[in-house]
């Protein structure tokens, strides 16, 4: 059963929500949205089927409209006593306590035993608060850990058998002889399962100690990392961490060997051989491996996962925009040109001649439903590109600004001159929208400004941190921009913030665009120290050599 992700007066359209819904319905996880009552409002069709597929016959029981919450405090029989771990959890992710909620909790069918991880994490919207919670498999993951920890707990038991016989080796009869190297035979046939166990493991395993002793990787790790056992051997353990979690990984490491307590399980990123980022489920553990002490860490990926919430938070961050525009930036326009209308009606039965003050309110009004088409239009713009319906490709800058000045050369009621010496041959990757990464600048001069209007416009190759960059200045003459909405200029306003208005998107859609782009874009004084004689855009893409 099928609900909507936002309670709101505000109808964002078919397309937006059938967008939302098709990347929800992408995912392999069972997923669920709650709002701050606990209350089922969306899911996807994963969900669903996992339902039909074990036994429920009313989806009306577990979809849209059901209390997650009052499901968690009833729960009884087999594997309840996980439900109340369960609520506490998510109240907790909920109140702000802790950024997201793991339990791991088995859910057997009447025909196997499974096990599922149950995550929760926390958005919010129009200052209500929401929890996406996720329901993934992992009953393989979870039966490969139980045959290992039972194995490495018989081998365990075999040291120490083994340890105890060797301490009177000295004074040992024939008999006692014997039954030692029984044990060291059964220690040996352990040391071998666990072994196996260990390359046949579904998860990547790594055992190390100290600083860059690599003692053992499996298959599961190589194929993780990209790197080869041979090469994990002249590795430290901390080193295929991302450089953001480099530090952590190896304090954590360090001290775990010390005897110090340290959180066994964690997430953090990697990079593989190849250079791909990926997420990863750390849990480590103390052992002895080859009769001395080690550290065995499993990792899990999870990248799949972390791009699943990614993938929500950009749908509903983009369903937020949509929302904005409906609910204030279009409302304001259509405000504006409705009372120039009535002001114009109201003259207008007079029947005097249509010149004056009234025309002026008719090309106010005129103007006004334009910025809607535009602003419109830049939505459409941000969907098709975020939606990959606009593939990049390699493009002339100097070209492509030549063509939007033409536009400009004759602007009724303004004097506005563009200075600019094409410089044709400086190739980037970007797509027609970087056209509307100029429009959108030159337009911002325009609007915010009067009177004269002087524009120029430079192109330039340039190095930076040794790569080859073409940046472009767009600078004006106008009233500029005080230097604390410097950075905000490129960001839209936060609903809930009675205090903020509308700027549109045409700044929002410049870093978008920019940014996809592999570039960069920031607003500067036209004269240093001095915003009110000017503003100046610079605009940094990789060169295309």
């Amino acid at each position: 059963m099928r609900g909507i992700l936002i309670h709101t007066d505000i109808k964002i359209g078919d397309r937006p929500e059938t967008f939302y819904h098709s990347i929800l319905d992408s995912l392999t996880s069972n997923i669920a949205i709650l709002n701050d009552s606990g209350i089922i409002i969306d899911i996807n069709d994963s969900w669903d089927r996992f339902a039909l597929q074990n036994g429920i016959k009313s989806l009306d029981k577990v979809g849209v409209g059901v209390s997650y919450f009052e499901v968690c405090r009833k729960a009884h029989g087999e594997h309840s006593d996980e439900a109340p771990v369960a609520l506490d959890g998510l109240l907790s992710v909920l109140k702000g306590n802790i950024s997201y909620f793991e339990l791991e909790y088995p859910c057997d069918s009447p025909d196997k035993k499974r096990w599922f991880l149950m995550r929760a994490t926390r958005f919010m919207e129009n200052s209500r608060k929401y929890l996406v919670v996720t329901h993934i498999d992992i009953t393989r993951r979870k039966m490969a850990e139980t045959e290992l920890l039972a194995s490495y707990k018989e081998l365990e038991t075999r040291y120490k058998a083994q340890a105890e016989i060797s301490k009177d080796y000295g004074d040992m009869c024939k008999e006692s002889i014997i039954e030692k190297k029984r044990l060291e035979e059964a220690l040996r046939k352990s040391e071998k399962k666990f072994q196996n166990l260990l390359e046949r493991a579904p998860f990547a395993i790594y055992i190390y100690r100290g600083e860059k002793n690599c003692c053992y990787v499996n298959p599961a790790a190589e194929a993780l990392t990209g790197y080869t056992r041979d090469e994990f051997i002249n590795m430290s353990y901390w080193d295929i961490a991302h450089p953001d979690y480099r530090e952590l990984v190896k304090e954590r490491g360090i001290k775990r060997q010390k005897g110090v307590t340290v959180p066994a399980r964690y997430q953090i990123k990697i990079i593989t051989k190849s250079g791909d980022g990926r997420w990863i489920d750390i849990n480590a553990a103390n052992i002895m491996f080859e009769r001395k002490p080690a550290v065995l860490v499993t990792m899990i990926d999870i990248t799949e996962q972390k791009l699943a919430e990614e993938t929500l938070s950009e749908a509903r961050a983009q369903a937020e925009v949509y929302i904005d525009l409906m609910s204030h930036d279009i409302n304001n326009m259509n405000q504006i040109a409705m009372g120039s209308l009535e002001l114009f009606l109201d003259r207008s039965q007079t029947g005097k001649k249509i010149e004056g003050e009234d025309l002026k309110l008719l090309r106010s009004s005129y103007l006004t439903l334009q910025s809607i088409s535009r602003l419109i239009d830049n939505v459409r713009k941000i969907q098709s590109l975020k939606s990959g319906m606009i593939r990049p490709e390699v493009v002339d800058t100097g070209l492509m600004i030549a063509e939007v000045i033409k536009a400009y050369e004759n602007i009724p009621g303004r004097d506005v001159k563009i200075h600019y010496t094409p410089v044709f041959g400086y190739m980037v990757k970007a797509c027609e929208l970087f056209q509307d990464v100029i429009v959108n600048i030159i337009d911002n001069a325009i609007k915010h400004s009067t009177g004269p209007l002087l524009i120029n416009i430079e192109d330039a190759e340039v190095i930076e941190d040794g790569k080859k960059y073409y940046r472009i200045f767009i600078e004006d003459n106008g009233p500029g921009i005080p230097d604390e909405k410097k950075k905000d200029i490129f960001e839209r306003y936060k609903r809930g913030d009675t205090k903020a208005r509308g700027r549109g998107l045409g700044l929002y859609l410049v870093k978008t665009l920019i940014d996809d782009f592999g570039g960069k874009v920031w607003a500067e004084d036209r004269v240093p120290g001095e915003y009110g004689k000017g503003s100046k855009f610079v605009i940094m893409l990789p060169a295309i050599t």
